[in-house]
């Protein structure tokens, strides 16, 4: 499927294509009820992430390299106390947000009955462990975005769709990676400002494509905050 994605590259497709086609396929799916065929889903989700575009994966650390790097628990004691607080704090947030991760989202919507979706499933308990080795191999690889809340709900649908973990890695960093670096800035200021661009953005292609809830949003005098 590597392979596939970047052909569809080569066909010529840019962003605005590729999120013409996502939108057109997603509402004749929805029209028609047909969701996509699972051997698609890796495909599709290479093609929409940086990565997918390449001939080949980024370069950088392997994925099995990242999860070496951490401080081991046999280590802990005799590491810098900061290293060791950081490393205990982000692993903890994660443990914490994992646990709280709905088990359904680890399997698409016709396998969750199949593999055992239920919450405490050992099924489950597998995906969650991938998923905590992934969201850690993440944050040592991007120390500047390191792990956010919310980035488990993207590493659970991620291990849904493809069966390696290293492939969920790369794909979870295309996806990132294309973010503006304003979104996950400590400066209070830089982010307001980059998220109001994007705010700007959003609603521009709402007023383009659905013009008449763009007028009812202008109506409400909605804040877009609550939802952007």
């Amino acid at each position: 499927w590597l392979e596939e994605a970047s052909l569809l590259e080569e066909r010529g497709a840019c962003i605005n294509d590729r999120c013409k086609f996502a939108a057109t396929t997603r509402h004749s799916a929805t029209v028609s009820g047909v969701a996509y065929p699972a051997e698609l889903r890796p495909i599709l989700w290479a093609w929409m992430s940086t990565w997918g575009s390449a001939s080949s994966p980024p370069h950088g650390a392997t994925y099995e390299a990242l999860l070496q790097e951490g401080i081991p628990s046999s280590a802990l004691l005799e590491c810098d106390p900061v290293d060791q607080e950081e490393e205990q704090a982000l692993h903890r947030q994660i443990l914490c947000d994992l646990a709280r991760t709905p088990g359904e989202l680890f399997f698409h919507e016709h396998a969750s009955a199949q593999f055992g979706g239920a919450e405490g499933s050992p099924d489950v308990e597998h995906k969650k462990l991938a998923a905590e080795r992934l969201l850690l191999a993440f944050s040592r690889h991007t120390p500047a975005i390191g792990y956010c809340q919310g980035l488990n709900f993207v590493a659970a649908v991620l291990l849904g769709v493809f069966e390696a973990e290293p492939d969920a890695f790369l794909v979870l960093r295309g996806l990132i990676e294309r973010l503006p670096s304003g979104l996950y800035s400590s400066n209070p200021e830089c982010l307001a400002h980059c998220r109001m661009n994007l705010q700007e953005q959003v609603m521009g292609a709402v007023a383009e494509e659905l013009p008449q809830l763009a007028a009812h949003l202008l109506d409400l005098d909605l804040d877009t905050n609550l939802f952007l």
